[in-house]
């Protein structure tokens, strides 16, 4: 991190910061909250050695209160959770609708959390909520909108198409009582409605400009990096899955909910597949004739179905009751299915679900680290996953169904992994890298040096954002509509609160 004096033209590091998320500021400015290696810490904005508060991964924003607690979003918005700021034991807070929850703010008083709730990719269509920390009532105050933040003008500010909107606010009846008015356009939103822009207290606006970051178009790209865009419009898309013969790809595009379509890239058209729930996730079949995909079909209803690829009949429900089963992959026969799943206790974990018999979930891999992505090897033998057990997200492959320990292939980070369609390679994302490594599995496991193919400015959507064509050779990824130049300034407007009471 690196803090900058609005009097001074520098910024400076600050020491014990490195590799440092989120950042946020205690009420009397002296020390700083961030994430790094899947931990909550806080440090002095002078520097020093920083105290880690508790473990949180994958977190997306905290707000220091005034009675020294901290409230963050946790588990990639699966848990809003509470810690004192000097360390221990972090608690859950209610969250009845199972929505997933970020960006907490305390308002004035310490008594409430502001934050924003998404049902899905688009956090356009999020709602903005009220939490009581003292009676666990929850109360939407504004639908559409995101990262939402209380102005001492009396306003609720706010991020929506790329814009920064103010809505008056009663602070007392916790209502709003008023139309919300754009003021400022052109802002840059990341994933989950991270809006880049703050306030002070004194009324000092600072924003980054640029769009939103998941808005996408279609494109394939070669192992060179070299990009040929597809027709379809951009969107906001979410994670893609290509048939296995690659002559369709289903995806899902968020609105005011999320639905799957199939594409056919030859023609050029869509299709869609779901009238019902939100829906994501979509994962082909071996055999190409149906998908199975993660819906949410109503409040606190989460479910892993599957229907013919051709809408000829309506979803199946594979499992039910589990609070995020997201399918990962199939197993070359088509008779397993690996997923994940998510609980308080443990995070993430691997799970398979078998096709035969009487198709109860069985839990393969559990730990108190969270494991997500499972990818079966071309032939089944090894399954590549995702694991934050190291304090960051790292590329690991164990024997399937076991016994054998893990073998790690990532070196510097890692995430989205699949195999090549020849089971020579594995693929994953590092940052904007996309990384390729040789694999052979006979006589015995073995992994090259990790290389990089591309860089790019490609999605990264909740899931796995890109697929592997059958020819190995190209990808079909979700390029930024707008391709940004590097983030060069910050936008600083003085007195800005005199502008929202006009």
């Amino acid at each position: 991190m690196r803090l900058r004096a609005l009097s001074q033209f520098d910024a400076r590091p600050i020491p014990g910061s490195e590799g440092a998320s989120s950042p946020f500021f205690s009420p009397d400015g002296r020390s700083l909250g961030f994430f790094s290696e899947s931990k909550l810490k806080r440090v002095s904005v002078q520097g020093g050695e920083p105290v880690t508060l508790c473990e949180a991964r994958m977190p997306h924003g905290g707000s220091w209160g005034p009675d020294d607690t901290i409230v963050f979003a946790d588990s990639e918005g699966l848990s809003l959770s509470r810690v004192s700021a000097s360390g221990g034991s972090k608690e859950a807070l209610p969250n009845e609708s199972e929505d997933r929850a970020f960006y907490p703010q305390f308002l004035p008083g310490g008594k409430t959390v502001l934050y924003s709730i998404n049902t899905q990719y688009n956090p356009d269509y999020g709602q903005i909520v009220a939490l009581s920390l003292a009676t666990g009532e929850r109360r939407v105050v504004f639908e559409g909108g995101a990262n939402p933040r209380y102005s001492a003008s009396g306003h609720i500010v706010f991020a929506r198409a790329a814009a920064i909107l103010a809505a008056p606010f009663d602070l007392s009846r916790l209502e709003v009582t008023g139309p919300a008015v754009t003021l400022v356009e052109g802002i840059r939103i990341e994933e989950w409605g991270a809006a880049q822009f703050a306030l002070s207290t004194e009324g000092t606006l600072v924003y980054v400009s640029g769009g939103p970051a998941w808005i996408g178009k279609l494109a394939w790209v070669d192992q060179q990096g070299i990009s040929k865009p597809l027709a379809a419009q951009a969107q906001a898309y979410g994670p893609v899955s290509l048939s296995p013969d690659g002559q369709r790809l289903a995806v899902p595009i968020a609105g005011a909910t999320s639905d799957l379509w199939i594409y056919e890239l030859a023609r050029g058209t869509f299709t869609r597949l779901t009238v019902e729930g939100s829906n994501y996730r979509p994962l082909w079949t071996p055999d190409g004739r149906r998908i199975v995909y993660y819906r949410t079909s109503s409040p606190n209803q989460f479910q892993m179905v599957w229907q013919l690829a051709d809408g000829s009949d309506a979803a199946e429900v594979l499992i039910t009751g589990m609070r995020r089963p997201n399918p990962g992959s199939w197993s070359p026969d088509g008779k397993l299915l690996a997923f994940q799943d998510y609980t308080r206790e443990t995070g993430f974990d691997l799970w398979m679900l078998p096709m035969e018999g009487d198709r109860q979930p069985i839990p393969w891999f559990k730990t108190k680290f969270n494991e997500w992505g499972p990818v079966f090897s071309r032939d089944g033998k090894w399954i590549a996953y995702i694991s934050d057990e190291s304090g960051q997200y790292e590329v690991y492959v164990r024997p399937y169904p076991g016994p054998g320990g893990k073998r790690q292939i990532s070196t510097g980070g890692g995430e989205e992994v699949l195999w090549s369609p020849d089971g020579r390679t594995l693929y994953y994302r590092e940052g904007v890298k996309f990384i390729s490594v040789a694999i052979q599995t006979q006589p015995e496991f073995r992994a090259d040096a990790p290389k990089v193919m591309f860089e790019g400015p490609y999605l990264n959507v909740p899931g796995v954002s890109y697929d592997v064509a059958p020819d190995g050779q190209h990808f079909l990824m979700l390029e930024e509509n707008q391709k940004q130049a590097p983030t060069t300034q910050l936008n600083v407007v003085l007195n800005w609160f005199e502008e929202l009471k006009r």
